[in-house]
């Protein structure tokens, strides 16, 4: 499978014409964004609506579109995936989602949802053992390259994040948020995180994770 995963655009015409041209040109199996996608909810379903292009989209809300009803209206769409809380098999890949979230060690959203979670990915695996299973969060996890701001010297993601993907067997992780850790990419444990910035990453999914440099 290959995803095109992006995040943080925050409605800007020039980067959304910059997604489109990059789906067009790398021809992505998938298109995932983890949240932020517009200046707080405003236009929201016409700003998704550029990515509607027959291929199944996968989104989280984030910080900017917590609480936002046409978050919910868009996502009756067909091709509209919203995983936020819950979890989605596309092309026999498991997608689990929580979004939302701006600042704290915890994230109270995967707070509220980490059982329910941690049973759809223990089901997925019992009966797909190969099966690869990739986490989005808007918020990065505690403790690595994408939540580590360089002008305070701190981590900045929740601990919370980091604890589940350390106690499930999660793939691949894409989050955003920290606009100065666009691009970046680390491991927890086994476990790749990374942050593909508003312009997104190609990520290939086989029995390896690769993800393009640019």
């Amino acid at each position: 499978m290959k995803i095109l995963a992006f995040t943080d655009f925050h409605g800007d015409k020039k980067i959304i014409s910059k997604i489109l041209k990059k789906i067009k040109n790398e021809g992505p199996d998938v298109l995932v964004c983890t949240g932020d996608f517009t200046v707080f909810g405003k236009n929201l379903e016409n700003i998704m609506s550029n990515f509607l292009i027959s291929k199944p989209f996968v989104f989280i809300p984030g910080n900017h579109e917590d609480n936002e009803k046409s978050l919910y209206v868009f996502a009756k769409k067909p091709e509209a995936l919203l995983v936020h809380q819950t979890a989605i098999v596309v092309k026999g890949v498991l997608f689990v989602g929580s979004g939302g979230g701006i600042y704290g060690k915890t994230e109270p959203t995967l707070e509220i949802s980490k059982k329910h979670l941690s049973l759809k990915i223990k089901n997925f695996k019992k009966s797909h053992p190969k099966g690869k299973v990739v986490f989005l969060t808007h918020r990065p996890a505690h403790g690595t390259k994408c939540d580590f701001m360089t002008d305070i010297k701190e981590h900045v993601g929740a601990t919370n994040i980091t604890d589940f993907i350390k106690k499930n067997p999660i793939d691949l992780h894409i989050c955003g948020h920290i606009h100065e850790c666009f691009n970046t990419r680390d491991k927890i444990g086994k476990t790749i995180t990374t942050n593909p910035g508003p312009e997104g990453r190609i990520i290939n999914i086989s029995d390896k994770i690769t993800i393009s440099r640019k």
